[in-house]
């Protein structure tokens, strides 16, 4: 995938780090990406539910309120969701991590 592929991309960036959010965000929007942001999973499927044109979701596994893997199953239940990509971001590196 080229980087002008994602021009005008509508990206949703699910992380509670303020630090990888900016850095996230400021690297896609040099891209030309579209970028919403939400602090947790709650946040996050409140945003999807409301704004129909994203299309592709950078999640971050582990958060408050509403983990990544909680998140997912939300996604994953909506028809309407199912087929959005969505790239985990964690940290998290331990054993069973990478099968959950």
């Amino acid at each position: 995938m080229t980087t002008q592929t994602l021009k005008n991309k509508a990206v949703l960036i699910v992380d509670d780090d303020e630090r990888n959010v900016l850095a996230i965000s400021n690297y896609l929007q040099i891209l030309e990406m579209n970028v919403l942001t939400a602090n947790n999973g709650k946040e996050g499927m409140d945003i999807l539910a409301q704004e129909p044109r994203i299309e592709i979701i950078l999640l971050d596994m582990m958060m408050p309120v509403v983990d990544g893997f909680d998140m997912l199953k939300g996604i994953k239940k909506s028809s309407k969701l199912t087929e959005i990509p969505v790239i985990a971001v964690t940290a998290k590196a331990m054993n069973g991590d990478m099968e959950k």
